[in-house]
């Protein structure tokens, strides 16, 4: 059966990411049209991230109400398909460490979308928090994974407080995104895209399974108003952790 699934998605992915180049190439071509996005309209980022998951088997069950007005969310991270899973529901710009950047195509991937990459370093940490509350004051949503790495999905790292620092200058609302991976009911073990894994191997492991279940819970909105960073870093620490049952 494995190798059916892999016969059928390998194919299909291929092409998607073409189709995915094309369509970059086509917003990064002002000389076919200088009014012609920087970034891909978000109508298309949401429909081509929603088809990648289908291709990947990525079964996706949503649990809550998402905020509407410009929020800066905040998830746990488990795997690159977080990425995807998440801008096929709806349009939010990224914040990843610089490394990112460099991963064989997921890296171009993302930069395509506008993901927003922040360096090491407190002087770069204050660049990407002022760009955060650019976008979020232009009513953008923007997202943080505050843990700075992916897990396994068994627990949720600590979150660096001085992430959150974007919400309180914009004044907006926080509100935690907990995700967790299943499969045949049990944490999955080939959705954690961890350590020195590569695209490629990862991708050779995933399509050799049916499909994986994702949960996406939208957890309680938390005000920015009268709280500190680390303050708002814990809580929204200990609400994923609860939702998630750790």
């Amino acid at each position: 059966m494995s190798w059916l699934l892999r016969l059928i998605r390998i194919p299909l992915l291929l092409i998607h990411i073409i189709l995915g180049f094309i369509l970059s190439f086509l917003a990064y071509a002002p000389w076919l049209n200088p009014l012609l996005p920087k970034f891909l309209p978000p109508w298309i980022v949401t429909t081509w991230s929603r088809v990648l998951m289908m291709i990947c088997g990525v079964r996706i069950r949503y649990h809550g109400q998402r905020e509407a007005v410009p929020t800066l969310f905040i998830s746990n991270h488990v795997s690159w398909l977080d990425i995807f899973s998440l801008l096929g529901t709806f349009h939010v710009t990224f914040v990843s460490k610089e490394e990112v950047r460099d991963w064989t195509v997921i890296g171009w991937l993302a930069t395509r979308v506008g993901t927003l990459y922040m360096k090491r370093g407190n002087n770069a940490m204050q660049l990407a928090s002022g760009q955060m509350v650019s976008l979020l004051e232009s009513g953008h949503h923007v997202l943080l994974f505050p843990e700075g790495t992916t897990t396994d999905g068994t627990d949720v790292k600590r979150f660096f407080a001085r992430m959150f620092q974007a919400g309180m200058d914009a004044g907006v609302n926080i509100q935690p995104i907990a995700l967790r991976y299943t499969e045949d009911q049990q944490l999955s073990q080939t959705a954690p895209f961890i350590d020195d894994d590569s695209f490629v191997a990862h991708v050779w492991r995933l399509f050799a399974i049916p499909s994986v279940t994702l949960d996406i819970h939208y957890c309680p909105v938390i005000e920015t108003a009268g709280k500190t960073r680390r303050e708002l870093s814990e809580a929204s620490h200990q609400s994923i952790r609860q939702t998630l049952g750790y």
